[in-house]
């Protein structure tokens, strides 16, 4: 994607005045790449900054986590690269597919386990360090800081120990999520619900809500209405009718005729309609409406403490607040103290479809076409936004919010749709089996949401393990040798192995299902030494054959997320093993990193490469064993020894 390309995805020229810093005290960390030369030219005012993003910074961050286009996935998943930037993960997805392939800015080039010498104010790593921790959110260790300046963990927290101890100060929750564009959400009306502002900035309710009890507390009690827009509606009506009969219809004639339940008639009935208390039950007496208002000046009592002393109950205590003071906020609970008499200032500043053309990139799903009418989130349906992290259902209303472009917050629910099973049952039958983690990228859904989800699914017992793989596939290392002797042994015929899956589960006293796992983590060499002549190519045919790598390399490289392998090596005719050897060593000739997959993460699943190199090269060294080996590092060599055997 050439630079001119890249102005389709980009917001109004005039966004390019954004004051920034200049990139030249970042030239130990950008590579001279097309990331780097894009964000020169935004800085020079010769390309416009891409739309979403506050300033250059925030988007040489955006690249930066990308990290190397070649490597097999970004710096960071999906949900903390949402957290930093203040997207959603969909929005995240978005942008990855459509700048990771070629704009993605590599870290710098050293060992990150080494300490670097002199850091210090000055320095222009330690700059680098410090403006990334000092910004909003701040980008933090254990995992993202360090992978970005290539620093080892401990000096990192050192040095943010002795020159930046206040954020560390910071509560998980104040440094887990942009503070400045929950400010701006805020600001949307009518007023987004908590799980939605949760879903736009890729964090959780419980953080999200102690953010704004802390720095937006005349926000805290705003009360947003979780009723599908049928039944607001009908609530609205059966209220406005009610006020022409006589005599006017109780609370339980509402709930009948509009199918609202009573609680919630009490808590979102005084704002459609609040004249409906003054004709059922009439005027408070002009004292008692001084003494009510007497109270609420107070800021300090709740709905039931203001009851007891005017000797109202509680519930319609709600409705005379909302006829007489119509501009107070009322909490949610009747113990919460009233502390809002106005609406909270800026409120109604920005339309949703304003804050997502502002804050969220031009590559957005929520920028999509509206679905139609009738279809899943469509005009006529509540559409169902995520999860929430005490598994109730948060809700999305498109007749409240409009039904334009950058309105339907649903279409930026990853996955979360009626088709979430099937895609969840597809990823969980495969075999061998995807970890916990890897499930959730490939679906792009928090781990909670998982979790909480899967559950309601109803799958049969073991068809899918969420238990670590250490676990799951526990095996003494002596039994981890012998499984490697019996599974390393080809048919006399040359054409299958000597031994089934059947035949070995029953030898080790294991489930098949379990043996066939068992099979990838310590001897992935059972799926490929029978192949037939030009089936492989490597030692004992354990890479893709070389005519085949060009098409390997293709439908992987520059994808995100990773292409399901078992799928990759269903299209090539290959074995699954095959493609991750070839993968991890095309990885290691690029000079970038590849994540080698939980099914073959064993040190027992690189042995096989460890004992061809020790034939092929008989009394070298480890360092020269790991020379003969394309990634094949000193450490996997060493974990991979006690399971190495001849026999």
């Amino acid at each position: 994607m050439s630079l001119v390309h890249m102005r389709a995805f980009s917001s109004a020229a005039k966004s390019t005045s954004t004051k920034v810093a200049t990139s030249a005290k970042f030239a130990n960390y950008d590579a001279e790449c097309a990331g780097a030369r894009l964000c020169r030219a935004i800085e020079a005012g010769e390309e416009p900054l891409p739309q979403g993003f506050d300033d250059v910074a925030h988007f040489r961050l955006f690249l930066r986590l990308v990290g190397d286009p070649r490597a097999d996935r970004p710096l960071a998943e999906l949900g903390p690269m949402g957290r930093l930037l203040g997207m959603d993960r969909a929005s995240v997805q978005s942008l990855l597919g459509h700048y990771g392939r070629e704009f993605g800015i590599a870290p710098a080039r050293r060992s990150r386990h080494v300490p670097l010498a002199g850091v210090g104010p000055g320095h222009a790593v330690f700059e680098d360090l410090m403006d990334l921790v000092r910004r909003d959110p701040p980008v933090l260790p254990p995992l993202v800081l360090p992978r970005l300046m290539r620093l080892p963990l401990k000096q990192v927290e050192e040095l943010l120990e002795e020159h930046a101890p206040e954020i560390l100060a910071k509560p998980l929750w104040d440094r887990s999520m942009c503070i400045g564009r929950l400010g701006h959400l805020l600001t949307v009306d009518p007023p987004l619900s908590r799980g939605a502002m949760a879903l736009l900035l890729s964090t959780d309710l419980v953080s999200l809500t102690k953010a704004i009890n802390r720095h937006f507390p005349e926000h805290g009690d705003v009360m947003v209405s979780h009723l599908p827009a049928p039944k607001m509606e009908a609530l609205r009506g059966a209220l406005v009718a009610g006020l022409q009969k006589v005599p006017v219809p109780s609370l339980w004639a509402i709930h009948e005729s509009s199918g609202v339940t009573p609680p919630s008639i009490t808590l979102h009935g005084p704002g459609l309609c609040p004249e409906y208390i003054v004709h059922l039950r009439g005027e408070l007496p002009a004292e008692k409406v001084a003494r009510m208002r007497e109270l609420l000046q107070e800021r300090r009592h709740s709905l039931r403490d203001m009851a007891k002393q005017l000797t109202i109950p509680a519930d319609r205590l709600r409705w005379y607040i909302r006829y007489y003071e119509p501009g107070v906020v009322l909490p949610y609970s009747d113990g919460q103290p009233v502390r809002q008499l106005t609406r909270p200032g800026g409120l109604g500043r920005l339309t949703l479809g304003e804050y997502t053309r502002r804050f969220l990139p031009a590559t957005s799903p929520v920028h999509q076409a509206p679905p139609g009418e009738g279809s899943p989130g469509g005009e006529g349906t509540h559409a169902l936004v995520r999860l929430s992290a005490v598994n109730r259902l948060v809700y999305f209303d498109p007749q409240v919010h409009g039904s334009g472009p950058g309105t339907h917050v649903q279409l930026l629910a990853l996955r979360l749709s009626r088709d979430l099973e099937a895609e969840a049952r597809g990823l969980a039958g495969l075999r061998p089996m995807l970890a916990e983690r890897e499930m959730r990228e490939y679906l792009g859904i928090p781990k909670m949401t998982l979790l909480n989800t899967m559950p309601s699914f109803g799958w049969p017992e073991g068809f899918w393990d969420s238990r670590r793989s250490f676990r799951k596939y526990a095996l003494a290392d002596e039994d981890i040798r012998r499984l490697r002797r019996l599974a390393k042994q080809v048919h006399p015929s040359g054409r299958r192995m000597r031994f089934t899956v059947r035949e070995l589960a029953a030898d080790m006293g294991q489930h098949p299902d379990v043996l066939f796992g068992m099979l990838y983590r310590f001897a992935p060499e059972y799926f490929f030494l029978a192949l037939g002549p030009g089936a492989g190519s490597g030692p004992g045919g354990m890479y893709v054959p070389e005519e085949k790598l060009a098409d390997l390399l293709a439908a992987v490289e520059g994808k995100y997320p990773r292409p399901v392998l078992h799928r990759v090596a269903a299209d090539l005719g290959c074995a699954l093993p095959q493609v991750v050897n070839s993968l991890q060593a095309h990885a290691a000739r690029q000079g970038v990193r590849f994540t080698t997959p939980d099914y073959m993460r064993h040190p027992a699943a690189r042995a096989f490469q460890v004992e061809q190199a020790m034939v092929a090269h008989p009394g070298a060294s480890l360092f020269g064993l790991c020379a003969s080996v394309d990634g094949l590092t000193i450490n996997d060599a060493y974990a991979a020894r006690p399971y190495i055997c001849f026999e």
